[in-house]
């Protein structure tokens, strides 16, 4: 049982439904992994900076954005994007 629900915004959602199998599959795993262990051990995980609370996940070439509210145990997917793409407000 996850210790943090996940809650995916429709940006997210949309750009997953748009990847092939393969990559929808690490991706969900990786946040499916976050979840579980939000102590970040073993996954490449690093604060945005300029963006106060949010961090980004590396899954291969993607990059997952997302903010955690420990005080409810939520864990906000805002984004997911190639490398080139996420950090472009």
């Amino acid at each position: 049982m996850p210790a943090y629900e996940i809650r995916w915004s429709r940006k997210a959602v949309s750009y997953i439904k748009r990847l092939g199998p393969d990559n929808r599959k690490r991706i969900v795993q990786a946040v499916d992994l976050l979840a579980l262990d939000l102590s970040m051990q073993g996954l490449d995980i690093k604060p945005l900076q300029g963006r106060p609370g949010e961090f980004r996940l590396r899954v291969g070439d993607y990059r997952v954005i997302f903010e955690p509210d420990h005080a409810i145990l939520l864990i906000s997917i805002i984004t997911v994007s190639p490398r080139g793409d996420v950090y472009k407000k």
